[in-house]
Parts: C-alpha cells; sequence; structure tokens
C-alpha cells in the first residue's frame, strides 16, 4: 500500500513538472496561445486534490492534450482538431517540456519544421 502511493505521488509529480514546462515551453513558442496537459480517466472529474489525483491515477487512460493558437481565452483544441503544422508544435513543445525535467545530451531533429505552417517556421 505504502509503495503504491509512493508510486502514484512519483508519478503525479513528475506530470505536473512536465505540464509546468510544456505550459512555459508553449507559450515561448507561440507567444498568442495557451497549451495545457491533463491526465485522462474514464470517468471525468475536475478535482484537484493531490490525494484524489492520485487514486485517480488508477484509473487514467491517457494525458489530454489542449491548445489555443489564438489568444489565451480563446477555446481550447484537442490534437484531433489541429493542423498538422499545429500539431508539430505541440510535440516540439511537449518534448521540449520532458527535457527539461530529464534532459538528454543532445536531440536530433530531422525536417522538424516540414508541416510547420509559414508563420510558425
Amino acid at each position: 500500500e505504502v509503495l503504491e502511493q509512493r508510486k502514484f505521488e512519483a508519478i503525479l509529480f513528475t506530470f505536473k513538472q512536465v505540464s509546468k514546462y510544456f505550459q512555459d515551453v508553449f507559450e515561448k513558442l507561440c507567444p498568442t496561445g495557451r497549451g495545457t496537459l491533463s491526465i485522462k480517466t474514464d470517468n471525468q472529474t475536475d478535482d484537484d486534490d493531490d490525494n484524489d489525483q492520485a487514486r485517480r491515477l488508477e484509473n487514467a487512460t491517457g494525458v489530454s492534450c489542449s491548445v489555443s493558437f489564438t489568444g489565451k481565452n480563446n477555446e481550447m483544441r484537442e490534437m484531433n482538431q489541429l493542423s498538422g503544422g499545429q500539431k508539430s508544435l505541440v510535440a516540439m513543445a511537449l518534448i521540449f517540456a520532458i527535457q527539461k525535467c530529464d534532459p538528454a545530451p543532445f536531440y536530433l531533429f530531422d525536417e522538424i519544421d516540414q508541416a510547420l505552417d509559414a508563420m510558425h517556421r
């Protein structure tokens, strides 16, 4: 029981770090935009209590990414609603956010800007 609780706390701590860095990196890549990560579960609730979130991790089905490119107060869009270039930008923000948590010696991106919209190159 204690080991399970520590495991969930470690996962939640790492997720919160990546989520915070994702918001920061996304805002740097797209200054007029906003991006968030959230843990998806079968039964969605809006509770933010750490203990409740640790329990919800048992039923987690994945991570959801919502972004807005047009303004901080505009409607957030899921990944399936984005263009190819927007998806590339979100993917870069997620990679850079993970990199801030656990840096690798180097990254090699081949033609990373291929699908980007002209305004984001």
